[in-house]
């Protein structure tokens, strides 16, 4: 959302619009391919959709200056996404219980807050310079 904001402060809305229009055409399409797989198909596809869209939009967002480069590729960047791709794997191919399910979660929000705890202290550190 924070770029999101952006692109209206530097008038790319109709980019905007592209932009969640990419994302929501690709999520309706996956979800209508993976609507076999059920909940966790869903999960995928909106999640795959989040993928692509921002593979397209990275290079148009630091291009224009619309983000700092290092708030969308940096070490704890990708981790987040290697968290959530591993989420999303062992959803799809193990069957935990649902203490088990519980436990990776919470280890998982843990390891994302402090990931994201890591970016705004270097963005911060940056600001301040």
């Amino acid at each position: 959302q924070g770029v999101a904001r952006n692109f209206a402060a530097a008038s790319y809305l109709w980019w905007s619009l592209g932009s969640n229009f990419l994302w929501g055409v690709t999520a309706v399409i996956l979800s209508l391919l993976m609507k076999s797989l059920g909940a966790e198909g869903r999960a995928a596809s909106i999640m795959l959709a989040y993928v692509l869209n921002t593979l397209v939009f990275i290079p148009f967002y630091i291009g224009r200056g619309l983000c700092p480069k290092a708030l969308l590729i940096s070490r704890p960047v990708l981790l987040i996404w290697v968290d959530m791709l591993f989420l999303l794997g062992l959803s799809l191919k193990v069957d935990l219980p649902a203490p088990s399910r519980v436990l990776v979660m919470l280890g998982s929000y843990v390891f994302v807050g402090l990931c994201i705890l890591s970016l705004w202290k270097s963005y911060v550190y940056r600001e301040t310079q």
